[in-house]
């Protein structure tokens, strides 16, 4: 009987193999970006960049062609985010709080979308390299390689079972770890009601909204402070402000920096690394430009060096 069972686990483990074999890494990575925005789950993730370590719990549905996203912190400030569409809720537990202004450590990829994500791949090789396990679940490793070397690498593990991205790691070029995003736990298709969604009533709480905005293909602007040199496939989706006070912001899909200028009239050059993101700070005449983005060192020196 032990024969059998064995057999019939090969044939089991060969058949999802193959099913994966007949796809190539830009498949399973296009697939991984749908099953994050069409699927519904719950689960607690940790994300790590530089010294810091956060951990979070998650739920999300898509329901009714909207996508709806409840997000816990579990260690630091008691604080949640709820997330409607393109509208974002910050609420934080205590009600002292004065800082409102921060970033929230959503999942990898989380607000990409379908077409510039694909033709954000043009510029990398999407390999599968191996397979693993996480979150008690089965997944093939994708390492998905900049065709030049001016942008980051990631590694990404899918999901053999829905496409969900269980981990992943930013990569720098000599591939060392710089953020790393993983699932400890996942369920998938769980019931949920709208109270699951909903900001708790019978708490003080303070709250702030935010808008996630849907970047255009392109956009068109006749800012002085327009980079000379960037790398290929970073396009400008977002230009705001006003002349001399200004921010700008490009993406190729993928990953995204920013350039805000405001007149300054003394100010230090300088290089700030956290994790993943670099910051570049320059004088240009009675401006202060500062460049931070998801890129290595030398890229984000050499955007910053061709503003005038």
């Amino acid at each position: 009987m032990k024969y059998l069972f064995s057999s019939i686990f090969a044939v089991v483990c060969l058949v999802s193999s193959s099913v994966y074999a007949q796809q190539t890494g830009e498949q399973l990575v296009a697939n991984m970006i749908e099953a994050g925005t069409k699927l519904s789950y719950q689960g607690s993730y940790v994300f790590k960049s530089g010294d810091r370590m956060l951990m979070m719990k998650i739920k999300y549905r898509f329901k009714n062609n909207k996508e709806e996203e409840r997000i816990m912190m579990l260690n630091g400030g008691e604080m949640e985010v709820f997330r409607s569409g393109g509208r974002v809720v910050c609420v934080h537990y205590d009600k002292k709080l004065e800082d409102t202004d921060h970033s929230i450590a959503s999942r990898p990829f989380a607000h990409v979308y379908q077409k510039e994500f694909k033709e954000g791949l043009s510029h990398y090789d999407s390999v599968i390299t191996s397979t693993d396990r996480v979150a008690n679940l089965d997944a093939t490793v994708v390492t998905i390689i900049p065709k030049d070397r001016q942008r980051y690498s990631y590694r990404v593990w899918i999901s053999n079972d829905h496409y969900m991205l269980l981990k992943s790691q930013m990569l720098s070029a000599d591939q060392q770890v710089l953020e790393t995003f993983q699932y400890v736990e996942l369920n998938m298709n769980p019931e949920f009601t709208d109270a699951d969604f909903a900001i708790p009533t019978d708490r003080e709480l303070v709250s702030h909204t935010r808008f996630v905005p849907r970047f255009p293909e392109t956009v068109a602007t006749n800012s002085e402070w327009i980079p000379d040199w960037k790398p290929v496939g970073y396009e400008l989706k977002k230009a705001s402000g006003r002349p001399g006070k200004e921010t700008l912001i490009y993406s190729d899909g993928l990953s995204t920096f920013s350039i805000f200028v405001e007149p300054s009239e003394s100010y230090d050059n300088m290089v700030a690394n956290y994790g993943a993101t670099v910051a570049v700070m320059r004088q240009v005449g009675d401006y202060s430009i500062t460049l931070v983005g998801e890129l290595p060192e030398q890229t984000a020196r050499k955007i910053a060096q061709s503003i005038h």
